[in-house]
């Protein structure tokens, strides 16, 4: 008969055990699974930050590609001006200064808003 009772208690114990373990993995792997949809999130997060930079860098490539564009043509006008123009010349036919032709360069490009397109560029991280 003892050895019946040591065998039931022997049992028991191994049951009381069996179902601490059963419990202990339940919330090791409910643990495992937060992590997983935390991990998940900032992914999705991640890849909307990505998105949302690939985008802005699109944008400003093609608004740079606008600007050098504007620029060539307005560099084009400042040649044509440059060589029309008496005053890029000075006084009787000779070069002006290269500082100066720079002034008038600044000056030009300016009249034709230039000078605020790239203060707009350099201001957003563009150029």
């Amino acid at each position: 008969m003892d050895a019946i009772k040591k065998k039931m208690q022997a049992m028991k114990l191994e049951k009381d055990n069996a179902l601490d373990r059963a419990l202990l993995c339940e919330q090791q792997a409910r643990d495992a699974n937060l992590r997983a949809e935390k991990a998940e999130e900032e992914a999705r997060q991640l890849q909307k930050k990505i998105q949302a930079i690939e985008n802005d860098l699109d944008q400003t490539q093609e608004t740079l590609m606008q600007v050098n564009t504007k620029l060539e043509e307005k560099e084009k006008a400042l040649q044509n001006y440059a060589k029309n123009e008496p005053e890029a010349r000075g006084t009787g036919g000779q070069r002006i200064p290269h500082q100066r032709q720079h002034l008038i360069r600044c000056k030009y490009l300016n009249g034709f808003g230039f000078g605020s397109e790239r203060k707009d560029v350099v201001s957003s991280g563009g150029g």
